[in-house]
């Protein structure tokens, strides 16, 4: 370990654990005690970091309120210290840190939020479109899987989170986050520029999760017969896919043998994930 190195492992260890032995690297300032300056120091990094999760989680603060936001990511930081070097990361593990504290619903909020931070900034793949589908024939149907864009994500939440954030976002009073009776289906991908966000049925959501996945349209077909009948499930199936292709759920699709172990991905982006 260089000098440099064992310095900064100091600096961090002072910062997270008041140790002290950073003392003796630092020279006494003039008009200061090392304490006031090792202070300075510290509380710049805790202010700039906590500015930084606070813009990715604007409504768990409104729910909190600022002081106990603040002194929550304070906790958060010691916790789960950022070692990127890239400040975009520091918030990543901030829905674990709740759920462990027993708060599963802040837990639930905090995950909705970073979810839209990572669609924000996801790679964007070619989108499938309707004439891409034109050439692929009934007989294909188990040789063929569909490919979503890496901003794509699928949440399944068991508290209100989906509206208490909507309602942040339209500014109303009332959100209170209560347990729901059902599991939430939460849709996250962006599309062209703008990040978006819907509820999706227990039906909708189990066919994203198929092609999650990795299923082939006819593997697809089978998982969702026991949800219909036999003679509206293909028109179902293709009105849904229809919809998000419109909304540019999807990537280029690519026809596989149906001997083959895995799919035929992009070299340039992955198939989903941040």
């Amino acid at each position: 370990m260089s000098l440099w190195h064992e310095q900064q492992e100091r600096w961090l260890a002072y910062i997270l654990r008041d140790d002290l032995t950073i003392y003796s690297d630092i020279e006494k300032p003039p008009y200061a005690a090392v304490s006031e300056r090792l202070a300075i120091y510290r509380n710049a990094y805790y202010q700039r970091l906590t500015t930084i999760v606070e813009d990715d989680y604007r409504v768990l603060r409104v729910m909190l309120g600022k002081e106990t936001f603040v002194s929550m990511i304070c906790d958060y930081l010691r916790t789960y210290p950022p070692f990127s070097f890239s400040v975009c990361f520091v918030g990543q593990s901030l829905a674990l840190f709740l759920k462990e504290r027993g708060f599963p619903d802040f837990s639930e909020l905090a995950e909705l939020e970073w979810a839209l931070c990572k669609a924000a900034v996801a790679p964007h793949a070619p989108g499938l479109t309707q004439q891409d589908l034109l050439p692929w024939s009934v007989v294909e149907e188990d040789s063929i899987r569909l490919l979503l864009q890496p901003s794509v994500q699928l949440l399944t939440c068991y508290y209100s989170v989906f509206d208490c954030w909507r309602l942040c976002q339209e500014e109303k009073e009332s959100r209170c986050i209560v347990m729901c009776q059902e599991p939430d289906f939460i849709l996250v991908w962006r599309l062209d520029r703008e990040v978006q966000c819907c509820r999706l049925s227990k039906e909708q959501a189990q066919l994203l999760q198929a092609i999650l996945d990795g299923n082939t349209l006819s593997a697809i077909g089978e998982t969702m017969q026991e949800y219909f009948e036999e003679n509206t499930l293909i028109p179902w199936i293709v009105t849904t896919l229809q919809t998000w292709i419109t909304d540019q759920l999807f990537c280029k699709a690519a026809v596989i043998d149906k001997h083959q172990l895995v799919m035929e991905a992009f070299d340039e982006v992955p198939a989903k994930g941040f």
